[in-house]
């Protein structure tokens, strides 16, 4: 149901349960009786659903009053599905390592492998597509076992999840834009978790069995892909820290999308708001939207998807022109989506199809926005894409983020900042070595360096974000600079001391050349300059090995693996 409906819907449930909350005198008066005689009048589709064309202007007048004003009078918040508890932080622990030794095992059983050895020197998807046959036999068993236990755990863990913010102290962050876990995602929460202390993650295993996913030809390969990205993580889940760096939760996306009215109302209004915004119209219900753009102001929609670049279509390195984002878009639906979906999608005009690919963009600006609020964390975007519909929102004065205070001034420069093409190296730090420099809290000065950067910058507007990129971009070098200084300096030094032993070792081989002056230098003098200078090479190797290992060595081995990707 559309927003309107779903009002009006509600104001005829009132009305026949006699529970409508307008007064008692209001029947009775000249706008009470002609609400009920246009009630009358309403019709609904074949599918049961209201038909907005026989509702009057009074009805949908009426029924957003209504409705508005029983929320705010409802002492039970409509997404107060679950009542959360508290853990302690130690406990929250366990409960990630016990939830990802059981992922552990779902993996296993439909691969045969652990996620290391998985797809070595390949894609995931040529790993699968390679042993298609063979795990294809293997899932349905695995799947079977494995499902109900995930349901399981969250029975048991759910509210307590949802509480860890109670308890957690430090930056708090989560990631949002998607529903999805993929490489990238992995990528950027490796960035992100140099910043924060803890990031939540909506578990992307969940939107793939908590509703019947339909319009999805692969729905099982998209699980046990979430499922591979999603343990990649393991390493932080296991390393001992005073707070988890990572907290995998429950959001139930799609389940409150297909049942819960707050949700669809809340993703309605983002729609509603943004369509007005960018079409400079006032419109009322997703109806509104489709009449407009398939009529009198198709032209008009079209400039503006180029103009604001409204559509931004998967796997596009950037929002495209309209008939460009078109054919982008439906390349990318025949590839994933299922041949019903397709054969009911393509029915419709370039405007509606264009209209669709943007809402769906804009549905997880919701659930960020909302799962920002119930953990009382900082939102993290790991796309691109993300953060510009962010952006775009933002610019149309839509994000409550921002107006409620979630989006904090420096986060959102961070943000960017992250995410800046200059930075994406940064996602090359090896997991076992970001949890090491976790345990080692060796992060600490890259954040407090950081900080200063931002909190100078935080004052910028949108437009100039930029700026603030390029800002921290060069502070990061910087450090890697400094490293590289450290570097040359254990490499000068160890040359200096070689020099010395080594020349120590020509005289005393000197000595075992003219055999007369060997009585007076004796055996272990023969001997010590060789040992010393291994004893030099291995003091050079430790403290070149010790600062390789140390944050900014860490960071300079990331930034070089990828300028070896960029060459190869």
């Amino acid at each position: 149901m559309s927003y309107l409906q779903r009002r009006v819907s509600f104001l005829i449930e009132q009305f026949e349960n006699d529970t409508l909350k307008l007064g008692e005198e209001f029947p009775q008066t000249e706008n009470g009786k002609d609400l009920v005689e246009d009630l009358k009048k309403i019709k609904r589709l074949p599918d049961g659903i209201v038909d907005l064309s026989t509702c009057s202007d009074l009805v949908r007048s009426i029924s957003k009053g209504v409705y508005l004003f029983d929320r705010m009078t409802d002492q039970e918040p409509a997404n107060s599905q679950v009542q959360t508890k508290s853990m302690s932080p130690d406990q929250i622990s366990q409960s990630m390592k016990d939830y990802f030794r059981m992922l552990e095992g779902f993996f296993l059983n439909v691969t045969g492998t652990s996620v290391d050895k998985f797809a070595v020197n390949e894609t995931f998807g040529e790993r699968v597509r390679r042993d298609a046959r063979k795990i294809a036999k293997k899932s349905y068993s695995a799947y079977q076992e494995y499902i109900p236990k995930i349901g399981q755990f969250y029975s048991e863990n759910s509210s307590n999840l949802l509480g860890a913010s109670k308890t957690i102290g430090g930056i708090r962050c989560v990631l949002g834009g998607s529903s999805r876990f993929p490489e990238v995602a992995f990528d950027g929460l490796r960035k992100f978790a140099l910043y924060s202390d803890t990031i939540f993650v909506p578990d992307p295993i969940l939107p793939w069995i908590e509703t019947n996913r339909d319009e999805e030809q692969f729905a099982r390969e998209h699980l046990l892909e979430q499922l591979y990205n999603l343990l990649k993580l393991k390493p932080l889940i296991d390393a001992k820290l005073h707070s988890p760096a990572v907290v995998v939760f429950p959001s139930w996306e799609k389940s409150l999308e297909a049942s819960d009215l707050e949700t669809q109302d809340g993703i309605s209004e983002i729609i509603l708001k943004f369509f007005s915004f960018y079409l400079n119209a006032n419109f009322y219900d997703e109806s509104e939207i489709i009449e407009h753009i398939s009529g009198s102001g198709k032209d008009k929609f079209r400039t503006a998807v180029d103009q604001h670049q409204l559509f931004w279509p998967p796997e596009a390195h950037a929002p495209l022109p309209f008939e460009q984002a078109l054919l982008k878009y439906m390349e990318q639906m025949k590839i994933w989506r299922s041949e019903a979906w397709l054969k009911q999608f393509e029915k419709f005009p370039p405007e509606l199809i264009v209209f669709n690919g943007i809402s769906e963009r804009l549905s997880p600006q919701f659930h960020i926005n909302d799962n920002a609020q119930a953990l009382n964390a900082q939102p993290l975007f790991w796309l691109p894409q993300q953060f510009h519909y962010f952006q775009l929102l933002s610019q149309g004065n839509n994000s409550s983020l921002q107006k409620d205070g979630l989006l904090k001034a420096e986060t959102y420069a961070t943000l960017q900042s992250l995410l800046n093409p200059n930075l994406a190296w940064l996602g090359n730090i090896p997991i076992n070595d970001l949890a090491r420099l976790r345990e080692d809290n060796c992060n600490e000065d890259f954040r407090k360096k950081l900080a200063s950067y931002i909190n100078e910058l935080s004052a910028a507007k949108v437009n100039e974000i930029d700026n603030i990129s390029a800002e921290v971009a060069r502070a990061i070098s910087a450090l890697l600079v400094e490293h590289e200084k450290k570097a040359r300096q254990i490499a000068e030094q160890y040359e200096k001391k070689h020099v010395v032993t080594l020349g120590m070792s020509i005289l005393t081989i000197g000595a075992t050349i003219c055999p007369w002056i060997a009585p007076y230098l004796g055996a272990s003098l023969r001997v010590a300059p060789i040992a010393k200078y291994a004893v030099d090479v291995i003091n050079r190797a430790m403290d070149q090995k010790k600062l390789a290992r140390s944050f900014t060595g860490i960071l300079s081995y990331a930034k070089s693996k990828s300028n070896d990707n960029k060459k190869g």
